[in-house]
């Protein structure tokens, strides 16, 4: 599972993030041995996982997690940017 993670991180791959993510949680898959690679997804602007990861992180409470969510939280990702409008109204 991890190295499925790590191809996913490497090739920017959305889609199986998502995916995997949900399986890893949901069948409590994750260990301290994925910390570093979820860091790394954490810090990534590519994909719109960051409030699932942290999720896990609080599950499992791993210490070496707090860095990590802190520099999380100062970073702003465009897609979490509000302007005033829902971004999937649609126009009539």
């Amino acid at each position: 599972m991890k190295q499925l993670l790590e191809v996913a991180y490497d090739e920017k791959n959305e889609d199986d993030v998502d995916l995997l993510n949900y399986v890893m949680f949901g069948f409590n898959l994750v260990t301290e041995d994925y910390v570093d690679l979820l860091c790394r997804l954490m810090y990534a602007p590519w994909h719109h996982q960051h409030e699932d990861i942290a999720i896990i992180f609080q599950s499992f409470r791993f210490p070496q997690t707090v860095e990590c969510l802190f520099k999380t939280a100062q970073t702003q990702f465009e897609y979490l940017e509000y302007d005033g409008e829902l971004k999937n109204e649609r126009s009539l």
